[in-house]
Protein backbone atom coordinates (compact mmCIF):
# COMPACT_ATOMS: atom_id res chain seq x y z
CA UNK A 1 0.00 0.00 0.00
CA UNK A 2 1.20 2.77 -0.75
CA UNK A 3 1.09 6.36 1.54
CA UNK A 4 1.20 9.84 -0.20
CA UNK A 5 0.85 13.22 1.15
CA UNK A 6 -1.67 15.57 -0.45
CA UNK A 7 -1.07 19.01 -1.18
CA UNK A 8 -3.03 21.71 0.53
CA UNK A 9 -5.16 22.27 -2.30
CA UNK A 10 -5.61 18.51 -3.51
CA UNK A 11 -6.95 18.40 0.29
CA UNK A 12 -9.23 21.12 -0.21
CA UNK A 13 -11.10 20.10 -3.33
CA UNK A 14 -11.79 16.68 -2.05
CA UNK A 15 -13.46 18.51 1.68
CA UNK A 16 -15.29 20.62 -0.67
CA UNK A 17 -17.32 17.32 -1.92
CA UNK A 18 -17.87 15.86 1.26
CA UNK A 19 -20.92 16.43 3.26
CA UNK A 20 -21.21 17.87 6.86
CA UNK A 21 -21.15 14.43 8.56
CA UNK A 22 -18.67 13.32 6.35
CA UNK A 23 -15.86 15.61 6.92
CA UNK A 24 -16.91 15.48 10.95
CA UNK A 25 -16.61 11.55 10.95
CA UNK A 26 -13.47 12.34 9.33
CA UNK A 27 -12.31 14.75 12.10
CA UNK A 28 -13.28 12.65 14.68
CA UNK A 29 -11.72 9.69 13.40
CA UNK A 30 -7.99 11.67 12.72
CA UNK A 31 -8.14 13.14 15.98
CA UNK A 32 -9.17 9.72 17.90
CA UNK A 33 -5.47 8.99 18.32
CA UNK A 34 -4.30 12.14 19.06
CA UNK A 35 -6.91 12.44 22.01
CA UNK A 36 -6.20 8.95 23.83
CA UNK A 37 -2.28 9.16 23.79
CA UNK A 38 -2.42 12.81 25.21
CA UNK A 39 -5.38 12.20 27.97
CA UNK A 40 -4.15 9.29 29.02
CA UNK A 41 -0.33 9.84 29.61
CA UNK A 42 -2.14 12.69 32.22
CA UNK A 43 -0.27 15.27 30.36
CA UNK A 44 -0.21 17.56 33.55
CA UNK A 45 0.06 20.95 33.12
CA UNK A 46 0.02 22.42 36.41
CA UNK A 47 -0.32 20.87 39.93
CA UNK A 48 -4.40 21.31 39.45
CA UNK A 49 -5.06 21.71 35.49
CA UNK A 50 -5.02 18.39 33.52
CA UNK A 51 -5.62 18.52 29.91
CA UNK A 52 -9.39 17.15 29.13
CA UNK A 53 -9.99 17.48 25.53
CA UNK A 54 -8.52 18.51 22.28
CA UNK A 55 -10.77 19.83 19.06
CA UNK A 56 -9.97 19.99 15.73
CA UNK A 57 -12.02 22.28 13.38
CA UNK A 58 -12.59 20.04 10.66
CA UNK A 59 -13.46 22.96 8.21
CA UNK A 60 -10.03 24.95 8.64
CA UNK A 61 -9.14 24.24 5.48
CA UNK A 62 -12.44 25.41 3.86
CA UNK A 63 -12.88 28.25 5.68
CA UNK A 64 -11.08 30.37 2.84
CA UNK A 65 -13.24 29.23 -0.01
CA UNK A 66 -16.62 30.87 -1.18
CA UNK A 67 -19.73 29.16 -0.77
CA UNK A 68 -18.86 26.45 1.74
CA UNK A 69 -21.00 24.75 4.29
CA UNK A 70 -17.92 25.58 6.98
CA UNK A 71 -18.90 29.09 6.95
CA UNK A 72 -21.88 28.57 8.94
CA UNK A 73 -20.34 26.32 11.48
CA UNK A 74 -18.75 28.07 14.71
CA UNK A 75 -15.14 28.41 14.82
CA UNK A 76 -13.33 27.32 18.04
CA UNK A 77 -11.45 30.65 19.67
CA UNK A 78 -8.43 30.43 22.31
CA UNK A 79 -8.62 32.29 25.05
CA UNK A 80 -7.17 35.50 23.57
CA UNK A 81 -9.53 35.72 20.83
CA UNK A 82 -8.01 34.01 17.80
CA UNK A 83 -9.12 31.57 16.10
CA UNK A 84 -7.85 27.77 15.94
CA UNK A 85 -7.67 24.90 13.74
CA UNK A 86 -6.83 23.00 16.89
CA UNK A 87 -8.35 24.38 20.86
CA UNK A 88 -6.55 22.83 23.73
CA UNK A 89 -8.81 22.35 26.75
CA UNK A 90 -7.99 22.36 30.38
CA UNK A 91 -9.84 21.85 33.05
CA UNK A 92 -8.64 22.79 36.86
CA UNK A 93 -9.36 20.64 39.90
CA UNK A 94 -11.85 23.69 40.90
CA UNK A 95 -13.93 23.44 37.40
CA UNK A 96 -12.31 26.00 35.27
CA UNK A 97 -11.88 25.13 32.05
CA UNK A 98 -9.67 27.16 29.55
CA UNK A 99 -9.66 27.02 25.93
CA UNK A 100 -6.26 27.51 24.32
CA UNK A 101 -4.44 27.39 20.87
CA UNK A 102 -0.96 25.79 20.93
CA UNK A 103 1.21 28.70 21.56
CA UNK A 104 -0.68 29.41 25.18
CA UNK A 105 -1.37 25.48 25.83
CA UNK A 106 2.52 24.90 25.12
CA UNK A 107 3.11 28.42 27.99
CA UNK A 108 0.95 26.62 30.45
CA UNK A 109 2.40 23.73 29.76
CA UNK A 110 5.56 25.01 30.29
CA UNK A 111 6.94 23.43 26.96
CA UNK A 112 10.05 26.14 25.21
Amino acid sequence: MEIYTLTDEKRRKILSKLKYNQIQTLSDFTMYKAKSEMITKDFVIANDWKLADIREDAFWNLRSMDNNQGKKIPKLKCECGKNLRYQYILRSSSGKELKLGVTHFAQHAGIP
